[in-house]
């Protein structure tokens, strides 16, 4: 659906005006999720005939996408999920996703296969030689041993496109959240891929124990390199009850979308 709002707008050297807000809504019935679409735009404001900065309304995108959305709701009389469960499954699938463009290269792989009886060694070392561990604690230690075993192979490994060689896209930076309410914000300098970083694995156990993320910025391979740079940046963050994905530069229609089923995966957002 096509829709469309008069709003105002202000910038300092080119003074107000009013402009025609073009807004998009997609609604993916079988993945049970409402999409909007926009351009971002600073100065915003709600639509007056004789516009006075001191009594405007500023708004903003994300508010205009989420007035269409209501609007389309209603116009359908469509019902949503509850704020909790929306954010809890966005969270869940960018974690899916988040863990679809970092698995362990075969290199790393074949690397801890042939360590794997000294790894072995090495937990019981520690569980029974060092900390007197019951066996209850045997799954935890080598979940540790592994993850740090992989963390010095991976930051040690001379080459780093091992982490976005075959990949659509891979991580700069990332924002996560553990259940005890712990922050962790990660980012990888340079553009360089967040899994060939000592930081990713540092934190890795936690987003696997509470399989779920706040905001990733991911690199994408773009699908057709003929008139573009051979890759884009996407920035996806959750809220409270919806989540953005943010392009920051110039993107097709085919990449957006490509990002778009990247995130929404092959299972319905909600059920």
């Amino acid at each position: 659906m096509y829709l469309g709002k008069l709003l105002s707008t202000f910038d300092k050297k080119k003074g107000s005006a009013q402009t025609p807000y073009p807004i998009f809504v997609e609604l993916f019935l079988d993945k049970s999720l409402i999409v909007a679409r926009a351009k971002s735009k600073s100065g915003l404001y709600k639509y007056m005939d004789n516009f006075v900065l001191e009594a405007a309304t500023p708004t903003s995108s994300e508010k205009q996408m989420g007035d269409a959305i209501k609007h389309i709701c209603k116009l359908f009389s469509i019902d949503t999920a509850s704020d909790f469960k929306s954010s809890e499954h966005f969270r869940n699938q960018l974690y899916l996703m988040l863990e679809k463009y970092t698995k362990t290269p075969k290199e790393i792989v074949n690397l801890m296969n042939d360590k794997t009886a000294e790894i072995a060694k090495m937990v019981d070392s520690l569980m029974k030689d060092i900390c007197n561990l019951p066996d209850g604690y045997k799954d935890d230690v080598e979940s540790n041993v592994l993850n740090m075993v992989e963390k010095y192979f991976s930051i040690s490994y001379p080459d780093k496109k091992i982490f976005t060689r075959d990949r659509d896209a891979y991580p700069l930076r990332l924002n996560a959240t553990d259940e005890e309410d712990s922050k962790v914000e990660q980012t990888a300098a340079l553009e360089t891929p967040l899994q060939s970083k000592a930081i990713f694995f540092d934190n890795k156990k936690m987003l696997q124990k509470s399989q779920s993320c706040d905001g990733v910025s991911f690199m994408f391979n773009r699908i057709n390199t003929l008139y573009c740079t051979r890759q884009f940046k996407v920035k996806i963050v959750i809220y409270k009850d919806f989540c953005t994905l943010k392009f920051t530069e110039y993107t097709m229609e085919e990449d957006i979308i490509h990002v778009l089923f990247s995130f929404i995966g092959t299972t319905g957002i909600a059920e």
